[in-house]
């Protein structure tokens, strides 16, 4: 340990600091806020979790954090990092250095938070006896740690971190990564009886993203009736700066929020709103940041020659998703007991809606078909080798008919450039059903997921087969401004409407966190009965709001960049106008109708 403590950088005044610090809770009277973050090394986690400690100074309750001094055999940190299945020590040892530095960067200072080890909580001996039992358990899948379900627990980033969808015949290096998460989520919950019991006076746990980790120590706070909040960005704009609080998962507050969707769906629509979802199109066509695994929207000019498409046929893009994330919330929601049957739908699973697709092209050879498999199943920026079920698809996939083509993971091919020919899309549970959605374009969801949809007009969760190619077959071509509306709407209410926007640090930012954390404010209501209070004035600019967006959409997907701020629009003779900041632009009915979504979104401006 002293050798790795001598290679960090900050020096040995950080260190002395670091070894002097007290006990590691002064008092068992002084109410405690835990900030569990032992994933230091990953820099979203700790310092939005110090930004948030930042704001309880004056109130009665102190931080507390946490230190992993290699206290676990696997981890977030050497997830991310995308060690191998079965790392050598040295390599254990580089991804627990990230972790030491981080700490001593942000914890060196005299007046840094109190901290407090893991090891100060599980002995060796408790560690050794974990160990042991993993080893000699009858079932690994199903292990238990004092009452908590370590082993389904730990299944859930496992399976994320090795890209599989299936416990079956597990290779013996993914053994050992299986017993790795099993092993660090037994020594988390230890942890968090032990320190929970010897001090009651922690009164709250908090917590970022909702990892092994945290569901882990969810379990130790349960046990003792101590609230666990996980922190976690909103899937928005990539790393968003709105969050939102879980006590148990997200899942579980969209399952409380469904029965309000009708409401909201009514509500008119901000221009502050609209603005958002503006800025996510951007961030995700422009394929930028760590949720975006599409290349950028390039330009379609080519697609139809490399695709050998026909521009007279009807055209479905359907968009796969990955089985191992799917496959891992759905047991992990299990688990917790927050999901136990799926919602009925058309198809059981992925590859039942991928098999209909090819049959569907083989019977009408009238429509064309793009499958669009997910770019993480692949290898990519994030991921080093393919998620398992490829195998499964280039067997389903192996001989299309010659009007159904396939797009692999690994082409470099933008998904958002595949909207210019789509009359219909179809998902079976990806978020590129919302993405295309509020694109105008019409979508069809057919399968069981963890996913919530509505049954609208422009985004249609359909229960049943024919359902299914009804709505595949009839699409909605003649949509409405209202019908886009409705897709930012859920849009909203499935990423923003549970969720507050934190900005710079100030006497409103501090109030509420202090009302999120101290005092449990029930965001998503408050958020609504906001949009409630103001519906007159919002209804009222509502048709401007949504022109503008769906100008600004057809402008875009034309020219490739959004116009100029302040942009005004009028139609005259078939065609769209525009005066931009720092020039005109205008559009002939030839130009708008290369592209069948830029043709719709001008219908939907009568």
């Amino acid at each position: 340990m002293q050798r790795l403590l001598n290679r960090v950088s900050y020096g040995t005044a950080a260190i002395k600091t670091l070894t002097r610090r007290g006990p590691p809770l002064p008092n068992t009277e002084t109410p405690y806020i835990l900030f569990f973050c032992p994933e230091n090394g990953i820099d979203t986690f700790r310092q939005t979790l110090l930004k948030i400690a930042e704001q309880l100074k004056g109130t009665n309750y102190q931080p507390l954090f946490v230190r992993c001094v290699q206290d676990f055999s696997r981890c977030m940190v050497m997830n991310a990092k995308n060690l191998p299945s079965q790392p050598s020590s040295s390599n254990r040892q580089k991804a627990c250095l990230i972790c030491q530095q981080r700490f001593y960067q942000d914890f060196g200072g005299a007046e840094a938070y109190s901290w407090i080890e893991i090891n100060q909580f599980v002995s060796t001996a408790e560690k050794k006896e974990i160990k042991e039992k993993i080893d000699n358990c009858n079932n690994l899948f199903n292990f238990t740690y004092e009452g908590i379900p370590v082993s389904k627990i730990a299944q859930y980033d496992f399976r994320l971190s090795e890209r599989c969808y299936s416990l079956d015949h597990l290779e013996s290096d993914k053994v050992f990564n299986l017993k790795a998460h099993i092993y660090t989520a037994a020594v988390i919950a230890r942890f968090g009886l032990t320190l929970l019991q010897q001090y009651p006076n922690i009164k709250k746990v908090i917590g970022y993203n909702e990892n092994f980790q945290q569901i882990a120590m969810k379990y130790a706070c349960h046990q003792h009736d101590v609230t666990h909040l996980s922190l976690a960005a909103a899937y928005h704009n990539n790393l968003s700066d709105h969050f939102y609080f879980s006590k148990r998962r997200c899942y579980d507050g969209h399952q409380q929020r469904m029965p309000h969707w009708p409401k909201c769906r009514d509500l008119p629509i901000s221009a502050e709103t609209v603005k958002k979802i503006e800025q996510d199109v951007l961030s995700r066509m422009g394929g930028k940041g760590t949720y975006a695994f599409s290349s950028a929207r390039g330009g379609s000019q080519d697609l139809l020659t490399r695709l050998q498409l026909s521009p007279q046929k009807k055209t479905i893009i359907a968009f796969p998703s990955s089985l191992d994330e799917e496959y891992a919330y759905c047991d992990i929601l299990k688990t917790m007991g927050l999901r136990t049957q799926p919602n009925p739908a058309a198809f059981s699973t992925q590859d039942e809606w991928l098999r209909y697709l090819v049959a569907f092209c083989q019977a009408h050879p009238e429509y064309q078909c793009v499958i669009r498999l997910h770019p993480r199943q692949g290898i990519n920026h994030r991921d080093t080798k393919p998620c398992e079920e490829y195998v499964l698809y280039q067997k389903i996939l192996a001989n299309p008919p010659p009007n159904c083509f396939i797009i692999w993971p690994e082409e470099k091919i933008s998904s958002y450039d595949l909207i210019d020919f789509a009359d219909v899309a179809t998902v079976a549970w990806s978020t590129m059903g919302i993405e295309m959605a509020r694109l105008g374009v019409p979508v069809v969801v057919g399968c069981a997921s963890t996913n919530f949809f509505p049954t609208e007009k422009i985004l249609n969760y359909c229960q049943t087969k024919s359902d299914f190619e009804n709505s595949l077959t009839s699409p909605s071509s003649q949509l409405s401004l209202n019908d886009l509306k409705v897709a930012l709407s859920w849009y909203y209410f499935s990423y923003l409407s549970f969720t507050t926007q934190w900005k710079e640090n100030g006497a409103a930012f501090k109030a509420e966190v202090q009302d999120l954390i101290l005092h449990d404010k029930p965001v998503f209501l408050d958020n609504l009965n906001k949009l409630e209070g103001n519906q007159a004035d919002l209804r009222q600019a509502e048709p401007s709001v949504l022109g503008n967006y769906a100008a600004a959409l057809i402008y875009f997907l034309i020219e490739n960049q959004w116009p100029s701020g302040g942009f005004t629009y009028h139609i005259e003779d078939g065609s769209i106008h525009y005066v931009c900041s720092t020039k005109t632009r205008s559009f002939s009915t030839n130009e708008l109708t290369q592209s069948k979504t830029t043709s719709r979104l001008f219908s939907m401006l009568g």
